[in-house]
């Protein structure tokens, strides 16, 4: 029956003796009958049927301890652990591992190999099969021989491999199905093809660890939770003898905790080149330090190339915050924060965006720790070579690790930057973060450098603050923008709106419209060297330590140095915004005339181009601009301007068309809140527009000396008239020297332009005579002949003016020194303003002096003229003398004609010589021609 149910002792027994019974020696009949035990045993087993028999099991161990040539104690001892296994159990669990194992035993066996050769086609087989993922129940007669045979060698493996092996037994032995694990099957294959071929244990271990990076840097299988070879290796590392340090320890086991997954892993090519390398390293006799930073190097090699990222369930990452974790010198708590931040910044799903600041800024910073730099030295490295590549204009994309962990190391500084800079270096960093390329930014690239530079150098943070502005400043004078993603605008926000004591409102509503102003699309803007000179002269004084005013003044000092010389501020001047804004912030504006006046200024002074030199403005600018800083008000200030620009236009300059001060004039005068009257503003709009133009103007000595005694009289406190009357008392002194005066003469226009305006003009004659005399004031390009006659008798009519007398008399004494003059031999000459203006007035009077009067004033002033005759005969002398003394003295003209003939009778027979064909004898001849009855 035992036979028929498939018994192995009652199968092999019925062979032995067949065998016998068939001519077969004993030992011949012993292998046929170990053959059938076998191959009984295995397909009992494979059935799964009832195995429990201790005949069989006492049968079989008796003839094993009878054997002439018995086993090695370790394969005795695995024999009988074996059977005992076999057959103290009711039914066989599935193990495929176990029976491929002893058919392999067998079948090297049965081929008559040694005992050695045996065992490793058993464990050849049994890593096959476990290759597949098959398990090794708990009732495993393979696992109960392999626990026996190792702990019957007579040379044992050391205490970690042996460890290693019993807790891979341990784990292996379940009841179900395991997980695939292709890393250990590739491993523990790695490791017995190395043993097999003769190799040391330390040579195969080496072996299984290479077999183990090379299915983990596949990416796709993870190493599940039962897997045995994470057991194993977690229990080589606690019994090895020499251990890693405490740091590497506790790496290895973060490592390995992590790769044990229910699935597949997320492919980590980056993590794989580090663990590869570390491998390298280490097997070729590297010490731990050396092997680790062999990882690093490997690691930032492939982080570098910005194709891969850590997945989340990376070993690697686990790993890194284990070993610092572990440390027995951690890095300060900024650094420590910050590579934290960085790994868990760098664990994503899917690709990662390029990121070549950040992997300068590692490279820099790890070059120079491998160098052997301490961390401070490191971290310096690390930020030179971050402003290096963001120079060249690259983005760091969204998810830079380098972003998270720069936040998290200022975050954790003990000695925090101020609040300012702080908030400045979080904006900055903000607006770094971009996906995509940035735009070339020089003028941020060279601020960061000169802060960097400074801060390496050991500056204060104040000073190397400075330093980024005087590197700011260098560039923004080529002409390079700020672009609209410029992380320093950003930066230069938050610093000024965090700084404990703020600007002024005024200074901060400056500050914001330069930058906002400045920002642009990376483009260069047009040269701007006024707004250049003025940031550079405020930088230079804030740096020195002057206070906001004292460097607002310095600014404006250098604005002014610069716009003399006749640079113009371009349409997009970031100092143009600026200065509007501080105006229309100040706590205490300048009057609505002032501050019109500067907008005015602003206004014109914007332009793209080139300025054309503008002296006269530019000393009116320096007047105003030195008397306010010496602490005058705003009234002395603009009166000290506008002497300077009087001073200046005596010169003959000329203000171009383009001029700010003409625009600033303009706006100044229409803001008044007490404007001058209607004629005195009409003169100076005329002298303003008459003094614009491109080119020189000729010089004007009467007109400037007429403005400058206006300003004298208008800065002494004088009133308009009292002005207006010292005004034309110095043109007529100038005029009477025998001045010229201009075509284009400013005082030309705004004297007609005064008269034009005038609410009470004075009569027609008298009012055309003085356009007439003004026009004839500039014939022939203003070159006239000396003419005192005309002089005195302007003379004698301004003083009568300013004495209250009226028109009629002012002309009458006018007249009378004409003629005086005349008498003493002085030719009038052919251009002569005096005789122009007699002549209209004569043509337009109609009652004083008389028609006849007139016709004979007419006649004697042209012959006077065209006979070039500078006598006065002493007839004619006689009579216009008693005619005008008489007329002075209060007399009627008719009167004063009677006077006038009775001196002029007395006088022709007292004068032989006299010639009707004198001028005064045309006169003469004249008046009675036109005289009635």
């Amino acid at each position: 029956p035992n036979v028929k149910n498939g018994n192995p002792c009652a199968v092999s027994g019925v062979d032995y003796v067949k065998a016998v019974v068939n001519g077969k020696s004993h030992a011949e009949a012993n292998l046929i009958a170990a053959h059938s035990f076998a191959t009984t045993l295995i397909n009992k087993a494979k059935r799964g049927e009832d195995m429990r028999d201790a005949a069989c099991a006492a049968a079989t161990k008796a003839f094993y301890h009878a054997l002439p040539e018995k086993p090695s104690p370790p394969n005795a001892a695995a024999m009988t652990a074996f059977l005992d296994k076999t057959f103290s159990t009711e039914k066989f669990s599935y193990d495929p591992v176990c029976w491929r194992s002893t058919e392999a035993f067998w079948v090297s066996y049965e081929a008559g190999h040694d005992e050695l050769s045996n065992n490793l086609a058993a464990a050849e087989a049994f890593l096959e099969e476990f290759a597949k993922g098959s398990t090794v129940p708990v009732d495993s007669p393979c696992a109960a021989a392999t626990r026996a045979y190792y702990e019957n060698l007579e040379s044992p493996p050391s205490p970690a491999n042996k460890a290693a092996m019993e807790a891979f037994m341990d784990k292996m032995i379940k009841d179900g199905a395991r997980q695939p694990d292709p890393v250990c099957a590739k491993s523990t294959k790695a490791y017995f093809d190395a043993w097999k071929a003769g190799k040391t244990e330390l040579e195969a271990n080496l072996a299984a660890a290479e077999g183990f990076f090379e299915e983990f840097a596949k990416g796709g299988a993870g190493i599940p939770a039962d897997s045995p070879c994470a057991a194993s290796t977690i229990a080589y590392y606690n019994a090895i003898a020499n251990p890693p340090s405490p740091a590497n320890k506790a790496a290895m086991e973060a490592f390995m905790q992590k790769m044990i997954s229910g699935g597949k892993r997320e492919p980590d090519p980056v993590c794989a080149a580090s663990t590869r390398a570390y491998w390298d390293a280490w097997k070729n006799g590297a010490g731990e330090l050396e092997a680790n930073l062999a990882a690093a190097e490997a690691f930032f090699v492939k982080f570098l190339e910005g194709k891969d990222n850590i997945p989340a369930d990376s070993p690697c990452a686990a790993s890194t915050r284990a070993y610092y974790k572990a440390l027995p010198n951690p890095p300060s708590p900024p650094n420590k924060a910050a590579m934290e931040a960085f790994m868990d910044k760098m664990i994503s799903k899917g690709k990662r965006e390029p990121d070549l600041v950040c992997a300068a800024s590692l490279r820099g910073y790890w070059d120079a720790y491998k160098g052997g730099a301490d961390e401070l030295t490191a971290n310096l490295a690390g930020a030179e070579a971050f402003f290096k590549e963001f120079a060249k204009g690259s983005n760091v994309p969204v998810d830079s690790p380098c972003a998270a962990a720069t936040r998290a190391y200022y975050a954790n500084i003990p000695n925090p930057p101020s609040g300012p800079n702080k908030a400045a270096m979080e904006a900055f960093m903000d607006k770094m973060i971009a996906d995509g390329r940035r735009t070339p930014d020089p003028v941020c690239a060279a601020s960061t450098r000169g802060f960097w530079d400074a801060y390496y150098k050991g500056a204060s943070e104040l000073s190397a603050n400075r330093a980024a502005g005087e590197a700011f400043l260098a560039e923004y004078i080529k002409g390079s923008t700020i672009p609209a993603d410029s992380p320093c605008a950003a930066a230069t926000k938050a610093y000024w709106e965090a700084t404990p004591k703020p600007p002024s409102p005024a200074n901060r509503a400056a500050m914001e419209a330069f930058m906002s102003k400045l920002i642009g699309n990376g483009n260069k803007r047009a040269q701007d060297p006024v707004c250049a000179a003025s940031l550079k002269g405020y930088f230079d004084a804030w740096k020195d330590g002057k206070g906001e005013l004292e460097s607002n003044r310095a600014a404006g000092e250098a604005f002014f140095a610069e716009f003399a010389k006749g640079s113009s501020l371009p349409a997009d001047s970031p100092c143009a915004a600026a200065t509007v804004a501080y105006y229309n912030n100040i706590p205490l504006p300048p009057s609505p005339a002032n501050k019109a006046a500067m907008i005015a200024f602003m206004d014109k002074m914007i332009n793209n181009g080139s300025r054309s030199a503008d002296p006269v403005c530019a000393a009116s600018l320096r007047g105003y601009w030195d008397a306010w800083k010496a602490g005058l008000g705003e009234l002395e200030s603009n009166l000290h301007a506008a002497e300077l620009f009087f001073e200046e236009f005596a010169k003959g300059s000329k203000v171009p068309v383009d001029s700010p001060c003409a625009a600033a004039t303009r706006a100044y005068y229409k803001n008044i809140p007490n404007p001058p009257s209607p004629p005195n503003k009409a003169a100076m709009e005329a002298f303003m527009d008459k003094m614009i133009g491109d080119g020189a103007r000729t010089p004007d000595p009467v007109c400037a000396a007429a403005t400058k005694a206006f300003w004298v009289a208008y800065k002494s406190g004088a009133s308009e008239v009292s002005s207006n009357l010292a005004a034309a008392e110095a043109f007529f002194e100038a005029y009477n020297e025998g001045m010229h005066i201009p075509v284009d003469s400013p005082c030309v226009a705004a004297t007609k332009a005064y008269y034009n305006t005038l609410p009470r003009k004075p009569s027609q004659p008298n009012a055309d005579g003085m356009i007439a005399f003004i026009d004839h004031m500039v014939t022939n390009t203003g070159h006239r002949e000396y003419d005192p006659a005309c002089a005195e008798a302007s003379k004698a009519f301004f003083a009568a003016h300013r004495a209250g007398e009226d028109e009629l008399m002012a002309n009458l004494k006018a007249a009378k020194a004409f003629f005086r003059e005349y008498r003493k031999g002085t030719k009038i000459p052919a251009d002569s303003a005096c005789a122009a203006a007699t002549f209209i007035y004569a043509d337009r009077i109609k009652k004083n002096p008389s028609f006849p009067n007139a016709m004979g004033m007419i006649t004697f002033m042209q012959e006077a003229i065209n006979n070039k005759d500078n006598t006065l005969d002493p007839v004619c002398a006689a009579a216009m003398e008693a005619y005008f003394d008489s007329y002075v003295d209060g007399k009627s003209e008719a009167k004063a004609n009677q006077a006038a003939g009775v001196a002029f009778l007395d006088a022709v027979a007292a004068t032989p010589d006299y010639s009707p064909e004198s001028p005064c004898g045309k006169s003469a001849q004249a008046y009675m021609a036109n005289f009635e009855l």
